[in-house]
């Protein structure tokens, strides 16, 4: 299985720097195999081989497949993954520029090729270990060729339009301070003239005149934000518009759920999180069972008295992977990668969802409740506002592991609360505190409530709990 990863280029120090080693195949073999399945952004590689199958999923998300030959030079397939539209752009460009595809690769509507008369070509990149049952291990593409995917050179040849924008190869990041479009206010239809007095309105077909002149002065407005920032960086936006405040803002907590479950498996890992049944309590319409579930394969069941509904945007994800799935049929014999993605990431999920309360004493007499929370390899909540208590309390009578994220205090419908010192709960500090108390502290008298912040605006702090004997903990 390895031994795909065993034909090296022996300069490979050279590009990656000092953290990267010339190494052989059997150097290669033994790391790989005891690389626990994820990203490993640490470990880099070279690989020399003909591309003998491609496929384009979006304009984001590009998969070769290198046939490669190990030290025992037995033919053996390698998958590379090309992530960011400009180095999928650049990298088709390079290999059809150096006859590492053939012709017709272009008249293929669903980027798909099986080519055998091919050049060879050099990748390199660091490594990833599917969530296989081979634990196959694919490149995650940096260079090609000894030419990096993140150089000025190679962002001038993809696209002409950006030939004047400055990008900063260690954030990735335009600089477009002096090479903004020049847009001049003159040359607006709509400048007041300086001659015309404010008395002059005087008559309706003036007004109606004017009150026009305001609508499309409000479009050419539109026009110049759209036609400005088509050159410059979301952090540009707020200068080019700091004259005037804009009517449209940014959207707030984008991606929450897809961060707390990134979270999740970060903290607890996604082996432990595999064993049992995920229970998102108070989960609304399902955003969190769908990323941790449709997009990341954790069987995941939704308490909430509403139902789930799937969002417009949730089914753009769908409709992505019922075509990616479509785009990777003619590759299932030939590439690993697209076997794993056909039948396991992209493979048709649903989200098991029970519409009721949960409440603290949930579990206690239902045999199939009790039976849920058995199986349940956590109990989690996004903002569950008024089941945050009852989220805490069953998971610690059950000593399952739990994981909230906290927002509104309900001071009134919760009396009983109180604090180390007895003083009720009162505030969103007063909430924290008092669920940084729930199980208490250690010997050392650290809290057992362990806490961070997610990358989202808003209430973002996470509260967790790994249960008392820690099974849930990675070690």
């Amino acid at each position: 299985m390895m031994a795909s990863l065993a034909t090296l280029v022996n300069n490979s120090s050279s590009f990656f720097g000092k953290k990267a080693e010339t190494t052989n195949g059997l150097d290669i073999l033994k790391k790989t195999n005891i690389l626990n399945e994820g990203l490993h952004e640490n470990v880099k590689i070279l690989i020399k081989g003909k591309i003998i199958y491609t496929t384009q999923l979006s304009k984001t998300f590009y998969i070769c497949t290198l046939e490669c030959l190990d030290i025992m030079c037995n033919t053996k397939n390698v998958d590379v993954i090309i992530k960011g539209e400009d180095k999928v752009i650049f990298f088709k460009d390079y290999v059809k520029k150096n006859n590492a595809l053939n012709d017709n690769d272009n008249n293929n509507n669903n980027n798909n090729n099986n080519t055998n008369n091919n050049q060879e070509i050099i990748i390199g990149g660091f490594v990833e270990i599917l969530r296989d049952d081979f634990k196959t291990p694919v490149i995650h593409a940096i260079f090609v060729n000894h030419i990096s995917l993140k150089t000025k050179e190679i962002y001038n040849e993809i696209n002409e339009a950006i030939l004047d924008i400055d990008i900063d190869i260690d954030t990735n990041k335009s600089n477009t301070k002096n090479n903004r479009q020049s847009i001049r206010v003159d040359e607006s239809p709509f400048k007041k003239n300086k001659n015309i007095k404010s008395s002059s309105i005087s008559n309706n077909n003036n007004i109606k005149n004017n009150v026009n002149n305001q609508k499309n002065k409000k479009k050419w407005k539109r026009k110049i934000i759209s036609t400005t920032t088509t050159t410059t960086t979301t952090n540009n936006k707020s200068r080019l518009s700091s004259s005037k405040k804009s009517h449209w803002k940014p959207k707030k907590n984008e991606r929450r759920a897809a961060k707390f479950v990134n979270f999740l498996i970060a903290e607890f890992g996604y082996d432990y999180l595999k064993k049992g049944i995920i229970l998102d309590i108070a989960g609304g319409k399902g955003e969190v069972a769908f990323e941790s579930s449709i997009r990341r394969g954790l069987q995941t069941v939704v308490i909430d008295p509403r139902p789930v509904k799937t969002t417009k945007k949730q089914i753009q994800q769908l409709k992505f992977r019922l075509e990616s799935q479509l785009k990777l049929t003619n590759g299932l014999k030939i590439s690993p990668l697209a076997r794993f993605l056909y039948h396991k990431r992209y493979a048709a999920k649903e989200i098991n969802s029970i519409q009721g309360w949960f409440y603290e004493d949930f579990a206690t007499n239902d045999q199939s409740e009790i039976d849920l929370i058995e199986n349940a390899s956590i109990l989690i909540g996004l903002h569950p506002d008024s089941a945050t208590d009852a989220i805490m309390k069953v998971a610690i009578r059950y000593s399952k592991p739990f994981a909230i994220v906290p927002c509104c205090v309900f001071p009134t419908q919760f009396p009983k609360r109180r604090l180390p010192n007895g003083q009720s709960v009162q505030t969103y500090d007063d909430f924290c505190e008092y669920i940084r108390n729930i199980v208490g502290k250690n010997a050392n008298g650290t809290y057992k409530v362990e806490e961070n912040e997610l990358e989202f605006e808003g209430r973002n702090k996470v509260f967790f709990y790994h249960g008392p004997s820690s099974s849930s903990r990675i070690r």
